[in-house]
């Protein structure tokens, strides 16, 4: 199976994924505030990245649940992880599962919000450089994110990222 072939696949559902964000939010939409990021969220992730360096992609897809507390912070309780690498592993699947990851949060007039990993290694945790993006749909019902141009650092600590998009529905 070629690379191209592998990818149609992902190109299809991100633009499935931007075309509901189109659809689903009005052109009079504003005031937001972080109240309107408050809750328990089960989410898809989906990623192609290049950790071992091309030819070679790694697709993940995620499942979990983040919480945002309606000010500023959000925790991920439960992630689980399945990876399989292309064109090496195609049949080789890795699962992972984590714990806790913890975010700040910042959101946005007109709905956008800012999301920055904090390094929990510290006490009180630190942010880090890896911001992701997104955008609340449905007065907070669902959220939309990419991650793909996350990463403010140069050199990015994490540069084998080529897409990360994710979608999430409120509990």
């Amino acid at each position: 199976m070629s690379l191209q072939r592998a990818l149609k696949p992902w190109i299809a559902a991100v633009a499935a994924a931007l075309l509901l964000a189109v659809l689903a939010v009005p052109a009079s939409a504003g005031d937001y505030k972080a109240k309107d990021l408050k809750g328990t969220y089960h989410f898809v992730v989906t990623e192609a990245r290049t950790e071992a360096g091309p030819p070679e992609v790694e697709y993940c897809d995620s499942f979990g649940t983040i919480v945002f507390d309606g000010v500023s912070k959000a925790y991920t309780t439960m992630e689980v992880r399945r990876c399989t690498k292309f064109p090496t592993d195609p049949l080789e699947v890795e699962i992972h599962t984590d714990e806790l990851g913890e975010f700040e949060y910042e959101v946005f007039e007109n709905g956008e919000f800012l999301m920055t990993e904090l390094d929990t290694d510290f006490d009180p945790p630190i942010p880090t450089t890896y911001r992701t993006h997104g955008r609340i749909l449905q007065r907070g019902r669902l959220l939309l994110v990419d991650g793909t141009r996350g990463c403010e650092a140069v050199p990015c600590p994490h540069p084998e990222f080529l897409q990360t998009i994710a979608i999430a529905a409120k509990e």
